[in-house]
């Protein structure tokens, strides 16, 4: 199933039910920040991804992310749009696809070592899908991302 509207991450991510609440990561923690430079592999803020969808399909591929050792993708500031269609001809049918065990969290400025060091109000994150920037949400908000809940 795809959710499609305007998520602001770190602001809904430990409300979402299909994310987990995680207190603390008991596995790994992958590293995403739109500012980073090229060529990242999510290990550190240094390196950090610069695509959500890079770290999503990591942790995917990894299959590290159990119920007993669960993953955190750290998102720094930014916006995010996705990339990933289900439709490869259609690109509004690009998603984040989320999977289970798996907790997103956005408001990191990008230096942070532990999870409760981010600031959700002054580093605002954004998963947005509206590739042109041309889509008002008033108008049609349910035109606007970009989450595909796992089953």
């Amino acid at each position: 199933m795809i959710y499609r509207t305007l998520i602001y991450l770190g602001l809904v991510a430990s409300a979402c039910s299909w994310v987990p609440a995680l207190a603390a990561p008991a596995g790994r923690v992958v590293y995403v920040d739109a500012a980073a430079g090229a060529l990242g592999d999510g290990t550190s803020w240094a390196v950090a991804y610069t695509d959500l969808q890079d770290a999503l399909d990591d942790v995917e591929l990894a299959g590290d992310c159990t119920a007993d050792s669960a993953c955190e993708i750290w998102v720094a500031a930014g916006t995010y749009f996705p990339s990933r269609r289900t439709n490869p001809s259609d690109p509004k049918s690009a998603s984040f696809k989320l999977m289970n065990n798996i907790g997103i969290y956005g408001g990191f400025a990008g230096w942070e070592t532990e999870r409760h060091q981010r600031n959700v109000d002054l580093n605002e994150t954004v998963f947005f899908g509206d590739h042109n920037l041309d889509d008002d949400p008033t108008l049609e908000p349910l035109s606007n991302c970009c989450i595909e809940r796992p089953d």
